[in-house]
């Protein structure tokens, strides 16, 4: 049986009736493969955004699909705005249709002609795109850590150069103070060396305000929201947790129960069956990766409250002094990071607030 072939266009046929059409997106441009009601494939090999949304705007509500990138949230808003339906692509997915269909011959025309049929497997998980607050939220975390990285790098380097000069500083001695304070007591250094420092502490000072001010508006922002709100006063939560939170699972009825929001964020351990045997390995790093590390930082914050005292007696605390009895601490901060997350879907499906009393219990059933 031979392949049905592309008829090759210039422009979308405002006209006709599509099935589906798929998007195979660039940075200027796009491969679209439209599929007509009829079955027959029309290709584009490159069409210019301005034309495909003008296109969009004078088109029947269609579907459109394409692969998750950089532009697609925005391409997704303002197709929907338009009155069609978006539906995203794993890469995946779209990988081993090529594959089993294609030969592995990839191209942008057989991309986007994939991404058109899998987007009418109604069986097939589709990637739900981030609405322009939540991408609001995306954009300053993500501009947050990256500054973040380069402040780390910033102390990093001056230590560094510090100690090839023989002097070692130590972690309670990391402060921008003491720092300021050895270039003017040693004599060790040379003064062109500390001239660069000093710049060096200076973009620090830098990096550390302009930090500081993409928290407080990632504050303000969890803090209106009222669900934000419950999530930031879960112990060591957190605004960055409950921003990214926010972000990732705006909707908490999509996760049939906490495991599946667990499994979601990449916290869950790998399933590994073999001869009948079940076993379990680490956990499957799936997901959000911001999110996951924010998890683990939050824990850590958790399990130091917890020896320094400071967490009140509640069966949260009792389970974490329980696991602590018997796992090693690298697999007590994953389970905690992945209570946490636990504790953090039973508030956002009841809205409730936190509640010492019974967080903590049995797969974390704040029930009201």
């Amino acid at each position: 049986m031979s392949r049905k072939e592309r008829l090759l266009v210039n422009t979308i046929d405002v006209e006709q009736e599509y099935k589906v059409i798929g998007l195979d997106l660039a940075k200027n441009d796009t491969s679209c493969v439209c599929i007509a009601e009829s079955g027959e494939i029309i290709a584009i090999d490159r069409l210019n955004y301005p034309d495909l949304l003008e296109a969009a705007e004078q088109l029947s509500p269609t579907i459109f699909a394409m692969e998750p990138c950089n532009g697609m949230h925005w391409l997704v808003n303002q197709l929907q705005e338009y009155g069609h339906e978006c539906r995203v692509i794993s890469g995946k997915a779209v990988q081993q249709y090529v594959g089993s269909h294609f030969g592995k011959q990839k191209t942008d025309l057989n991309d986007a002609q994939a991404i058109a049929y899998l987007a009418l497997d109604e069986i097939l998980r589709f990637i739900r795109a981030k609405t322009p607050a939540e991408m609001s939220i995306q954009a300053l975390q993500t501009i947050r850590a990256q500054l973040s990285k380069q402040k780390v790098s910033s102390i990093v380097c001056f230590k560094s150069m510090c100690q090839s000069y023989g002097i070692s500083i130590g972690k309670n001695e990391s402060s921008v103070v003491n720092f300021i304070s050895l270039l003017k007591e040693t004599d060790k250094i040379p003064e062109e060396v500390k001239e660069a420092l000093r710049m060096l502490i200076a973009n620090y000072k830098v990096l550390r305000t302009r930090i500081n001010k993409i928290d407080k508006v990632l504050e303000k922002i969890v803090t209106n929201n009222v669900t934000g709100k419950n999530l930031k006063d879960i112990p060591s939560f957190g605004v960055q947790c409950a921003a990214r939170l926010l972000t990732i699972a705006p909707n908490i009825k999509d996760f049939e129960g906490p495991k599946d929001l667990v499994a979601y964020c990449g916290l869950a351990p790998r399933n590994i069956t073999t001869g009948h045997k079940q076993k379990t390995a680490g956990i499957t790093k799936r997901g959000d990766k911001l999110m996951r590390r924010n998890l683990v930082q939050a824990a850590n914050v958790l399990y130091r409250m917890n020896k320094q005292g400071k967490l009140q007696n509640c069966k949260l605390k009792r389970w974490m002094d329980k696991k602590l009895k018997i796992l090693p601490y690298q697999k007590f901060i994953i389970q905690l990071a992945a209570k946490l997350l636990r504790i953090a879907y039973a508030v956002m499906k009841y809205g409730t607030e936190f509640d010492y009393a019974r967080a903590g219990v049995a797969r974390s059933a704040l029930k009201p």
